[in-house]
């Protein structure tokens, strides 16, 4: 049996007309309202991500920081603190966006061997960018440490995106880019030219090819440090470097 839609009725139907007030001001104004609290919901959610305009929300306060090593760049494009002529050379590999790297970069045994073996001139350090695949604002945190270099503080933006790291990892890109930004702001830097820095990806191809030079070198993993040619972990570090020296006569 099949079913059909009801039919309805065309005869014209008497009764008498209802007019409805319609409440068009309180309407209005309710619209503004809502209007309002969504933009400061907005204003204030983009406060928090760090923001994904061009116009960074503020600088981060930094205390300064004092380089008292030799610093430079080595014909790979890669910077070291240190000299060149030091008896041994230390590359380090690294992905800013990694838990274990930035332990090591904030840790005693990191100043400990600024301090006795960099700034002494026995050893160079050499920081090699592998940004792993698994962390997606590691890149643009590479790409935002040469962004400073261009200005001469690789070293310090270096030191200050591992000591955030907290802070960006969990942005998106744009969120991170922001948040570097107010990095440099925060070191002195002009923010203008380093935001055009990262917009233009002055140095993401030399980020990419940092990363392929790493796979080809063998590197399992982040941090991996090859002194004088042996690659050790960051807790065999110190020993390497002293067997070095004393393999050199140091």
């Amino acid at each position: 049996m099949m079913e059909h839609e009801p039919i309805m009725s065309t005869a014209p139907r008497r009764g008498r007309k209802v007019q409805v007030a319609q409440p068009q001001h309180s309407a209005r104004i309710l619209y503004i309202v809502l209007a309002v609290v969504a933009i400061i919901g907005i204003t204030v959610t983009f406060a928090i991500l760090g923001g994904r305009g061009n116009e960074p929300a503020a600088t981060v306060p930094i205390e300064p920081i004092e380089i008292a090593f030799n610093v430079g760049q080595t014909d790979k494009g890669f910077f070291y603190k240190g000299v060149p002529e030091a008896p041994v050379t230390v590359i380090e590999y690294a992905d800013y966006q990694c838990p274990a790297c930035a332990n090591f970069a904030t840790s005693t045994v990191s100043k400990r061997i600024d301090r006795e073996f960099v700034e002494t001139g026995k050893v160079q350090m050499i920081f090699h960018d592998f940004p792993l695949p698994m962390h997606p604002n590691a890149p643009v945190a590479s790409e935002a440490a040469y962004c400073a270099s261009a200005q001469g503080q690789f070293w310090q933006m270096h030191d200050q995106i591992f000591r955030t790291q907290p802070e960006w990892s969990q942005l998106s890109n744009d969120g991170a880019r922001n948040y570097f930004t107010r990095l440099a702001g925060g070191l002195g830097l002009d923010q203008t030219a380093f935001r055009g820095c990262l917009g233009t990806g002055e140095f993401r191809a030399h980020v990419a090819g940092a990363y392929q030079a790493a796979q080809a070198a063998g590197i399992p993993a982040t941090p991996t440090f090859v002194v004088n040619g042996q690659q050790v972990s960051a807790t065999q570090l110190e020993a390497a470097i002293q067997a070095a020296l004393a393999t050199s006569g140091q």
